[in-house]
């Protein structure tokens, strides 16, 4: 790689982070999101698996205080994969922006554009989407030689739209609790680049360390 990830790119996983079937995981997650945008103003991707999850947090958002300051942009809600990303475009400085599928490859923003990206689950098949189920009947463990590496190559290209030059740099918080919970988690940190930082912390210090972190770098 022509990059250099040990100091271009920090990560960081919280340590109390609710598991993504909990009652109030959605609560957590608007809270949290809340007081990162309080603390980076913009600049920020939060990458999703579906569009109920963009909708519930992008409704809990829109009474927060912390988020007066900056604009949050719902694919779906906002419009379609273009209109959100010519939105988003227009000030990114001051602009939030929740993608889903499309959002996790093949997006280019260099720069101050975007330097906060947060990944909300690790991005594995819907059991029941029909081509999915169809295909997983092809291999003996479906789930440590197919659907496991599916997701790994899809964590890895979300990852990538953190870092698209030598100047870029940017924070990645990875929300799901099974990378650190389950033993397939640490294959998906094992993909990241070598040499990244990556550090554990409680979610409610991760934004002051994220904000911290992205000034000492501009």
């Amino acid at each position: 790689s022509p990059f250099n990830f040990e100091t271009q790119a920090y990560v960081l996983l919280p340590t109390d982070a609710l598991p993504i079937t909990a009652t109030r995981s959605m609560e957590q997650l608007s809270d949290f999101f809340a007081k990162l945008i309080g603390a980076v103003r913009g600049g920020m991707l939060g990458l999703f698996t579906s569009y109920a999850s963009i909708e519930t947090l992008y409704l809990q958002l829109m009474d927060r205080p912390e988020i007066r300051s900056s604009k949050i942009i719902g694919q779906r809600i906002s419009g379609g994969r273009n209109k959100v990303m010519k939105a988003y475009l227009n000030d990114p400085t001051h602009s939030v922006l929740l993608g889903t599928a499309s959002f996790w490859e093949g997006v280019d923003i260099q720069g101050e554009a975007l330097t906060t990206l947060v990944i909300h689950k690790l991005p594995f098949d819907v059991p029941s989407n029909p081509i999915f189920k169809a295909r997983k009947e092809l291999f003996a463990n479906s789930f440590m030689e197919y659907a496991l590496p599916r997701a790994i190559l899809r964590f890895k290209q979300g990852f990538g739209r953190l870092i698209r030059s030598a100047r870029d740099f940017g924070a990645l918080v990875v929300l799901d609790n099974r990378v650190t919970a389950k033993d397939f988690g640490a294959l998906f940190l094992r993909a990241l680049p070598r040499g990244i930082t990556i550090e554990k912390a409680p979610l409610a210090a991760i934004p002051g360390k994220v904000a911290e972190w992205l000034e000492l770098n501009r």
